[in-house]
């Protein structure tokens, strides 16, 4: 006899024993005092086999042994008597293993890959709840990218360096529109334009009217101490993750310290304007660094770019941390189709627009124009159905980009 599984079938096994073997009953309970136990020798297969049937049937587990020369004692303690058989070898067993592996029927060898195998299963279980823990809490940008959301709530706050005429003028003209939340061709426009771009872009695909964008505009704040911009390599590590997590608590310190209330907004953009003390080239790539639900734009005072150049670095943010991928290809030109605004036309190059994520005019492969004003940008097909305006049934469907 090999284990009784249930406390209460105890009973039942040991009236079964001392009605078969015809012993008291004191004596068959002193037989399941230290199991596995033999109970039966020498015997005949089918009065074993019959013996056995009876005490499965009231809960115990039996196992009927050959006693032939060569496989009635233990194959790893050659004088004990073998009880059972190991579920992976097959090799016999003593009351030793049956001990060990607390009656799961293993020999010593495969009882220790068996625990293995379960500590490596549950390992690994736990790192992968801990994996998908941190990306669901940490990236809003991946839960957004499920949804698809049809309205969004964007704070846009403005910070300097240093608080003086030159960045609180740039600041008031930002700031206020005559019309933010319907967009008009201009040849300058205002960061709260962005409103009324998205929504006619919006509308152009998705062919929905509701009110896609609801912008506030909150500043301007004057930052001496901003942490240094942590690096985006592409690669994790531990040190790039501490001063990421250390500049997002820096700027969600300020914001709060200001009274906004970044708990009611679902896309939090820092705009810096700052004064360049060397001579760089202002690209969006380089002026744009996000993570997690955070942007942060980079806006030199002292620039040769136009206004709107930079507004468009805030939309393309905006446009990332929506759900849309980046179109650029690793030297900075739009990739083809997803980097053009209208990639299915029949001559492809020259664009006369720039696509959001990626924001230049491709005039050939790989020859790119600076746009000047947001007229020149507009959503393409692949960044619209990255947004959930469109599915892909219609990413090859010609769609003219127009500032109208």
């Amino acid at each position: 006899m090999v284990s009784i599984p249930r406390d209460q079938d105890k009973y039942s096994v040991i009236k079964t024993l001392a009605r078969e073997l015809k012993i008291p009953f004191e004596e068959a309970g002193g037989m399941l005092e230290d199991l596995p136990q033999e109970l039966l020798s020498g015997v005949p297969v089918a009065a074993a086999e019959a013996f056995a049937e009876k005490l499965l049937d009231v809960g115990a587990e039996v196992e009927v042994l050959p006693m032939g020369p060569l496989h009635r004692y233990c194959a790893f303690h050659p004088h004990n008597r073998a009880r059972s058989k190991c579920k992976v070898c097959d090799e016999y067993i003593c009351e030793i293993e049956l001990i060990n592996s607390k009656g799961k029927l293993f020999c010593i060898e495969h009882w220790d890959r068996h625990k293995f195998r379960r500590k490596l299963i549950w390992t690994i279980s736990v790192l992968t709840l801990v994996i998908l823990a941190a990306a669901f809490f940490t990236s809003r940008r991946a839960l957004f990218t499920m949804m698809h959301k049809d309205h969004w709530r964007v704070a846009v706050i403005c910070l300097t360096e240093r608080s003086g005429p030159e960045s609180a003028m740039m600041f008031n003209g930002l700031s206020t529109s005559a019309s933010p939340e319907r967009y008009y061709s201009a040849e300058r426009h205002a960061l709260v334009d962005l409103d009324g771009w998205f929504q006619k872009e919006y509308e152009r695909w998705s062919r929905k009217y509701n009110d896609f964008m609801e912008l506030k505009i909150f500043g301007l704040y004057e930052v001496s101490n901003l942490p240094p911009i942590p690096l985006q390599s592409g690669s994790w590590s531990w040190r790039e993750a501490r001063d990421d997590s250390t500049f997002n608590k820096f700027l969600h310190e300020v914001a709060l310290q200001h009274g906004v209330p970044v708990g009611d907004f679902d896309v939090l953009v820092y705009v810096y304007f700052y004064t360049k003390t060397i001579e760089t080239r202002d690209y969006v790539e380089n002026l744009c660094y996000w993570s997690r639900d955070t942007d942060f734009v980079m806006w030199p005072l002292n620039t040769q770019r136009t206004i709107d150049f930079h507004i468009s670095s805030v939309g393309y943010c905006m446009g990332h941390v929506m759900g849309a991928d980046v179109h650029l290809n690793e030297h900075g030109h739009p990739k083809f189709p997803e980097g053009l605004p209208e990639p299915a036309k029949s001559q492809r190059y020259p664009q006369t627009m720039a696509e959001l994520m990626a924001p230049y005019i491709a005039n050939q492969q790989y020859k790119v124009d600076i746009l000047h004003s947001l007229d020149q940008l507009a959503v393409g097909p692949y960044t619209a159905h990255e947004l959930g305006w469109i599915d892909s049934s219609e990413l090859g469907v010609y769609a003219p980009a127009s500032a109208q």
